[in-house]
């Protein structure tokens, strides 16, 4: 999942774990967005991984996940994508391709 610890994890986000699985709107106010945000990451599969017990229609996510979710969005740089890696001999992002939108 992550090269961190958990408790790496709530020490780079000053979070103190509750030990139990979290609700929707307790990761929305984790998060400090709304719990529509929360459910819309749920639904296109861009949040984080999360419980739903069959034949229930709870939703519960693990604390681990959520933080590591968010540390996987880490970046150097505004220009930098999701799974851009520094390269350590330039501490650059790799070169992307452009296109020019319309170009003839």
């Amino acid at each position: 999942m992550t090269d961190v610890s958990f408790e790496q994890l709530c020490e780079l986000f000053g979070y103190t774990p509750k030990n139990r699985p979290l609700s929707t709107i307790e990761v929305a106010e984790m998060l400090g967005t709304h719990e529509v945000t929360v459910a819309q990451y749920r639904l296109r599969g861009t949040g984080p991984r999360y419980f739903s017990p069959e034949g229930t229609r709870r939703v519960w996510y693990s604390e681990r996940d959520v933080l590591a979710w968010m540390y996987s969005g880490r970046r150097h740089s505004t220009s930098e994508q999701p799974g851009d890696r520094l390269d350590p001999q330039t501490a650059k992002t790799p070169a992307r391709s452009t296109h020019s939108l319309g170009a003839a």
